[in-house]
């Protein structure tokens, strides 16, 4: 029997924050915006090393893993600012939570579909193939990931524990 101890892993999961209201009547967008958040999500990617668990397309729900807290954290950060810049249809932008919002100066703040994002860190209790054969993972750090982005997070807000965001060192540039 082979036996091995499972590092401690980050966990991210993000949904579309009124993803599941605008798919009612968004038509043949539907398929188009979850392919622009999956693309988004796979050149963030490219430079924060991470891993895709799971894509619920129907949903507009992803989960995501990371060996680090800083790389978890900088990927929800980087991919909100990099949703804002997509090339969103029509109807999305039209949609009441999507639309365009911009600061007193015209910053723009939002602009597409906002993720609410939970991010939780900590020892998994088992990881096994799902039925694509892709790593699932299973514990309490799921759940908590699960819960932070339900109901703490809202559109274009990640939550987490105040704990790893304080044992982080946060450089600015």
């Amino acid at each position: 029997m082979l036996i091995c101890k499972i590092q401690a892993i980050v966990i991210v999961f993000a949904l579309v924050d009124g993803g599941k209201e605008w798919k009612l009547t968004a038509g043949r967008d539907k398929k188009l915006v979850n392919t622009i958040i999956v693309d988004a999500i796979i050149t963030v990617l490219s430079t924060i090393h991470g891993y895709i668990c799971r894509v619920q397309d129907a949903d507009f729900k992803y989960m995501l893993a990371f060996t680090t807290k800083l790389d978890a954290l900088k990927f929800c950060l980087v991919l909100q600012e990099a949703l804002i810049w997509q090339d969103w249809p029509e109807s999305v932008l039209k949609y009441e939570k999507f639309r365009e919002v911009r600061d007193e100066v015209g910053n723009v703040l939002f602009r597409g579909p906002r993720l609410k994002m939970g991010v939780c860190s900590g020892q998994v209790r088992a990881v096994v193939p799902d039925h694509q054969g892709k790593a699932d993972y299973h514990g309490h750090v799921v759940n908590s990931a699960a819960r932070y982005m339900d109901a703490a997070a809202h559109g274009g807000q990640v939550a987490c524990e105040l704990s790893m965001i304080s044992s982080l060192d946060w450089v600015f540039s």
